[in-house]
């Protein structure tokens, strides 16, 4: 009986096809690190490439991974930025290995933008804005994807999206706070995932019926 009841909690999960969200996303970066804590004023030499660092030998990018790793507070809805965005999120698609990040901006948003846009003679932006990056690595707390000089990896424990400029990530380094959901794709899983619980356990009740008429003929 416990084989079977661990066999319908299995295919319970297993059928119910979940969508991994990073949804209401607001740029955490400067609530996680404080530049002006630098022990150093920082410089970049555009023409070099090469950036000061302090005494100890750390860059911009040390300290601001550092900060970012220790980043520990609770997702905060009041800092998404609802003037300027409809939504801001991060998808992950399972089947695909894919992880979609949309933004969507608001009218008052897109109309700014577009002129802009004009003024600056610039291509108009979309209102909405869809990139893809392909998944590479997968572990307990993290999903990885990139795709052309842009990584993320999301961080599935506390709902926090980390970007940079190389798959190292020891550059141009972003962080997103963003609010974690688990979404149904799709409800007919759910009644299939059902039917199956009720057939089984219907097949239990038979087979228990048909153990015990063999008892009483002993």
């Amino acid at each position: 009986m416990k084989k079977l009841t661990i066999i319908i909690i299995s295919v319970l999960f297993s059928t119910s096809t979940q969508a991994l969200v990073f949804e209401k996303c607001y740029d955490a970066g400067d609530i996680a690190f404080d530049v002006s804590k630098l022990p150093f004023k920082h410089s970049y030499d555009l023409k070099t490439g090469k950036e000061t660092k302090s005494a100890d030998g750390k860059s911009l990018e040390d300290y601001k991974l550092e900060a970012f790793y220790k980043y520990k507070k609770k997702y905060n809805k009041r800092f998404f930025d609802s003037d300027m965005y409809e939504t801001w999120q991060y998808k992950v698609f399972t089947k695909s290995k894919t992880i979609q990040s949309t933004y969507v901006l608001s009218d008052k948003e897109f109309i700014k933008q577009k002129e802009i846009s004009k003024k600056k003679n610039l291509s108009e932006l979309p209102k909405i804005n869809k990139f893809k990056y392909q998944i590479y690595s997968v572990t307990d707390n993290y999903i990885e994807a990139g795709k052309s000089k842009s990584y993320i990896r999301l961080n599935i424990s506390n709902g926090t999206v980390m970007l940079s400029a190389d798959s190292q990530f020891t550059k141009g380094l972003l962080l997103f706070h963003c609010d974690l959901q688990n979404k149904n794709k799709n409800y007919l899983d759910y009644w299939w995932a059902v039917i199956l619980i009720i057939a089984i356990t219907f097949f239990i009740f038979t087979q228990s019926g048909k153990r015990l008429k063999q008892i009483r003929r002993k």
